[in-house]
């Protein structure tokens, strides 16, 4: 909702022809080649998350949150060149962070029963006394710090900036009737809701992963060591140079299948005609769901160690087997309805994984062995206590 209107988006349309147009005005921002545009701004954010790691070497510290901070001021930096200021300030400012965490529950009850919506947030009513009684609703800050990025843009537009606000404000300039003010507000929105918790929960399951299994670990920065021994790694790790590196690759990949980031099923409407699946007749019109937490721990698939995180499949395995490991991944979603910020989330997740470890020795400090998970539409865990070292070089 902007403006107190109600807007569609790619997240929320089950209409196909709706969702191709939206994806298609803003597809050509989220291609891999346009992605690679947009790493310089990652690299302004990942020494400061370093900086901030550094500060609290040798400290059992509520990592899980730190990559809440650091992917909510990352978003902002891609976004419009904006820091929120969480990783400075160290805290969930103003509850956003917690609050967007609410907004998961919303879409997960009104993800299944959409004639609620209309009575609760689809009410404008009720949605200004909300606002009314709180600064922590996350669409208002964000679109907000938007509206004041667009103006300052105005004012420099000869700039090149490479960000997501540039691109989309180039787009209404010279389609005014197409891309709306409100369309490019809503596309900045969805790039923060389908980034922010994402990338920050991929990033908790991958350290969880890797921290929990210490020759993984150990092998991982092995890899990182000998590339840096024959100067092909960066001093803030690229993007081009992460891919080169398989064993990371596989590490990050084996994460995103143990941890499907989506907690609810992917529902699909079956057609004119109905359907057979797995040998049943389903009638059209019938709403089906697959989940990943299924597909990705199919031993048929992945063997019987499905259950294990073991990064080596997807090295030791031909390419048969692995065009079929591959259709049963979902962490990004397949077909149409796929993740369109794929290739941003994998430099998020590549660059991010790969100089941490290169950094630093990790260890479990919290109190307890596991962490506590909460399945919402996205899946959600809290009580990641990691404690850093800085490794000599």
């Amino acid at each position: 909702m902007i403006d107190g209107k109600s807007v569609e988006s790619m997240f929320t349309t089950r209409d196909p022809v709706l969702h191709k147009a939206l994806k298609s005005a803003v597809a050509s921002k989220y291609s891999l080649s346009s992605s690679l545009q947009l790493e310089p701004l990652f690299d302004k954010c990942m020494p400061l998350f370093v900086a901030e790691m550094d500060k609290r070497a040798g400290t059992a510290i509520d990592f899980g949150s730190w990559c809440s901070w650091y992917s909510f001021d990352l978003t902002g930096l891609l976004s419009f060149q904006e820091l929120f200021g969480f990783m400075e300030q160290a805290k969930d400012i103003n509850g956003v962070i917690e609050s967007s965490w609410s907004f998961m529950s919303y879409g997960t009850l009104v993800g299944q029963y959409p004639y609620l919506h209309k009575y609760l947030l689809g009410n404008s009513c009720l949605v200004k006394f909300l606002d009314s009684i709180s600064n922590a609703n996350p669409m208002r800050l964000i679109t907000e710090t938007a509206r004041v990025a667009i103006d300052k843009y105005d004012e420099r537009s000869t700039d090149l900036r490479g960000d997501f606000l540039e691109y989309l404000r180039q787009k209404q300039l010279k389609s005014p009737h197409i891309m709306t003010d409100r369309d490019l507000i809503n596309n900045i929105l969805i790039f923060f809701v389908g980034a922010v918790n994402t990338n920050s929960a991929i990033l908790r399951a991958c350290f969880y992963y890797l921290v929990k299994t210490p020759y993984t670990y150990a092998k991982l920065v092995k890899e990182l060591q000998d590339a840096d021994a024959k100067d092909l790694l960066s001093e803030t790790l690229s993007f081009t140079e992460g891919q080169k590196l398989p064993y990371l690759q596989a590490c990050i990949k084996e994460a995103l299948r143990m941890y499907p980031i989506v907690g609810t099923p992917f529902d699909r409407v079956v057609p004119k005609g109905g359907a057979i699946l797995s040998g049943h007749f389903v009638p059209e019109g019938t709403v089906v769901g697959i989940s990943g937490w299924v597909t990705q721990r199919d031993k048929g698939v992945y063997g019987d160690d499905a259950d294990s995180f073991r990064p080596e499949r997807w090295l030791d395995v031909d390419e048969k087997r692995l065009r079929e490991m591959d259709r049963s991944m979902l962490a990004f979603g397949q077909g149409t309805r796929g993740c369109v910020g794929k290739h941003v989330a994998m430099m998020a997740i590549t660059k991010t994984v790969g100089q941490i470890v290169r950094d630093y020795d990790m260890e479990w400090a919290a109190p307890r062995d596991e962490w506590v998970e909460t399945c919402l539409q996205h899946v959600r865990q809290t009580g990641v206590i990691m404690r850093l070292n800085r490794r000599e070089k």
